[in-house]
């Protein structure tokens, strides 16, 4: 998305919206820089940060947690796959796809060399470092940092890896020691050590605490900054004695510092990031840490709002200026360039994108609302040149589900990821009421058709324009569009498909799909045909037609993903032609899935449709207009349009 005011200003644009967890600078050129993102993976830029697109083929994880490029090929890059959430979220999903991958083509292919844990932590810190006096040979030697082995190295240029034996618990940051290139710095679970032959050895015993990040600057090799229980510490001693060095920082009860960084050219220009700091960013020091200060200004043009930093942002200093860097708005992720030593930051994040559409509704052919995940509603006016946020003041979080409008009239749902509430205006967005007892997952909201009196919001329905509202039995999850009293349902115990011809007032089973032992993610009812739907499934599609349940696609293009999955999250059909059917692929607890597959047959064959969109993503949404000529879909790099 661009904002109206980055159209306004030539701005390309780009939301992003998804957190990033690495921004690294290709040291032998700097104008190629990566960035990885805890759901969209490894992105790069030719121009130093200000533009990017996606480098994530055969990448098939969730999200990255840390990247590392070789010093002397900007094409050889190493990433920590991660499912993207904390070991306490992640270890639930027993299948999800995690390692070292290794690309050796700047980012355009990648290959998983060692499956090994790592999980999203507190800092940001380097899992990667590469032993400088090896760089001569081919077969370079490289360390990884992993959450549940500990130090891995690899000496044939990280293809093959195996544990040293040093495993302190989580590894939370890997650095190589300016002091002695022989050596490497570890933040872990268990302290500060050095690494070296073999051998690891405690350092900082002065530390209040546990180190969560680490910054050396071959400026002052001697010199380690270090994140200890949201403070900063410095040792000039090689971490023998440490001193606090926190004055101007925000105090601890209030903001953890997360993250410390170091320009490599100037020892004392330094940088912090914070924990649960909503709209500081980051802070400076051009005095080694003596003193801090909050940067002055940071301007998106249009995209920030709320808590903009309220997760732990990364830093990346550049190699050959000292006055510039790059980071990101963890909260309300925005990518962001410095050029001044961190007193000021610029939007830097053009075709970097994420939101995750979860519905759209569109008025006109210029005009639509999209609802995204965590970032709220916004609007266009001009066919999704520019987009502009429709603030739904009064409630947090700020996740949409469902939209729908009619005339001035916008019904959305809002809240968390699992549970939200209606929120109502009635004057395009400009005033809103919330009805909180109208409560669930609310994940479609449609006004009916010729009625617009009638809403339906999951498992209720109004029938006076949205005062007041009645429980249904059973969730409304499609609406015929021929008829809008007629709407459908599911009911997972019994896995029959239901369908109710007076608005959800009394239900009829019309089919039981006794294969489909899982939830039903989304339904789409055939424009035309009354008692015809498609069921979106961690299985796959079913079709329920001529009172019969049944699988689609199996051996008719509609393969399994990386994973070995036929999961589908959101099933949509053309409404000028009711034999195409658009499915969008997922894989919950996995990693990346296949995108979108189409079928111009009823679901009988399928294909990929992915035309323009590179790499492997998920379909959140999808949504095809009246004509048939443009397809919509909210997919893990957010809203894209298909021609058709």
């Amino acid at each position: 998305m661009t904002t109206v005011e980055q159209e306004e200003r030539g701005i390309a644009g780009g939301e992003g919206f998804q957190q990033v967890m690495a921004i690294a600078y290709a040291p032998s050129a700097p104008e190629i820089v990566y960035l990885a993102s805890d759901t969209t993976r490894v992105w790069r830029s030719k121009d130093g940060g200000s533009h990017w697109r996606s480098v994530s083929n055969g990448l098939d994880s969730n999200g990255v947690c840390s990247l590392l490029v070789h010093p002397e090929n900007p094409k050889v890059v190493f990433a920590a796959a991660c499912l993207g959430p904390e070991a306490a979220r992640a270890r639930k999903s027993p299948k999800r796809r995690e390692g070292i991958f290794l690309s050796t083509d700047g980012g355009r292919n990648w290959s998983l060399m060692r499956s090994t844990e790592f999980h999203k932590q507190r800092s940001m810190g380097s899992l990667f470092a590469i032993a400088p006096r090896s760089l001569k040979d081919k077969s370079f030697t490289v360390y990884a940092g992993s959450y549940s082995e500990g130090l891995l190295v690899s000496r044939d240029g990280g293809r093959q890896w195996r544990q040293t034996g040093f495993n302190p618990g989580p590894i939370r940051d890997l650095e190589v020691s300016p002091a002695d290139p022989d050596a490497l710095l570890l933040a872990t679970a268990k302290g500060l050590y050095s690494y070296q032959d073999g051998k690891a050895t405690p350092l900082g015993k002065d530390l209040p605490g546990i180190p969560t990040n680490l910054a050396v600057t071959p400026a002052s090799p001697d010199r380690i900054v270090a994140a200890v229980d949201g403070r900063v510490m410095v040792s000039d001693d090689g971490g023998s004695h440490f001193r606090l060095a926190s004055s101007g920082l925000p105090p601890v009860e209030r903001s953890h510092v997360a993250d410390v960084y170091a320009s490599p050219l100037d020892a004392d220009r330094l940088y912090a990031t914070t924990w649960k700091n909503s709209d500081k960013g980051p802070f400076f020091s051009r005095d080694g840490g003596r003193h801090w200060s909050p940067s002055a200004s940071i301007r998106t043009f249009g995209l920030t709002a709320g808590k903009g930093f309220w997760f732990p942002s990364p830093i990346a200093p550049h190699p050959s200026q000292a006055d510039m860097a790059l980071t990101a708005s963890n909260g309300k992720t925005v990518v962001l360039r410095t050029a001044d030593g961190g007193s000021s930051w610029v939007y830097s994040g053009s075709g970097y994108t994420g939101g995750r559409v979860m519905d759209m509704a569109v008025v006109s052919d210029k005009e639509w609302y999209i609802g995204l995940t965590d970032h709220g509603l916004w609007q266009t006016v001009d066919g999704g040149k520019s987009f502009e946020q429709r603030k739904v003041p009064g409630v947090h979080p700020t996740s949409i589900g469902g939209v729908s409008v009619s005339g001035q009239q916008l019904v959305v749902s809002v809240g968390g990821w699992d549970t939200k509430h209606l929120a109502i205006s009635n004057d395009g967005g400009a005033r809103w009421r919330h009805a909180r007892t109208v409560k669930g997952s609310l994940n479609l909201i449609r006004h009916h058709p010729d009625d617009p009196r009638v809403i339906y919001a999951g498992g209720f329905r109004s029938n006076d324009g949205s005062r007041n509202w009645a429980r249904l039995d059973h969730a409304v999850r499609a609406v015929f569009s021929g008829n809008g009293d007629l709407v459908y349902g599911f009911d997972r115990a019994e896995r029959r498909v239901l369908a109710s011809f007076d608005r959800g007032d009394n239900w009829s089973a019309i089919a039981r799909c006794a294969d489909l032992s899982g939830r039903v993610n989304g339904m789409a009812a055939d424009p035309q045909r009354v008692g015809v739907l498609y069921l979106a499934s961690n299985q796959g599609v079913f079709k329920v037609e001529n009172g019969l349940c049944r699988k689609l696609g199996m051996g008719k293009g509609f393969k399994k993903d990386s994973h070995g999955s036929y999961a589908v999250r959101s099933i949509a059909v053309d409404p000028a032609d009711p034999l195409t059917v658009y499915a969008g692929r997922w894989a919950p607890g996995r990693g990346a899935s296949a995108g979108l597959y189409r079928s111009t047959d009823g679901g009988i064959n399928w294909q990929p449709f992915n035309s323009g969109i590179s790499g492997l993503f998920d379909v959140w949404s999808i949504h095809p207009d009246r004509r048939g000529s443009r397809l919509f879909i909210g997919s893990t790099f957010g809203l894209q349009s298909l021609a058709l």
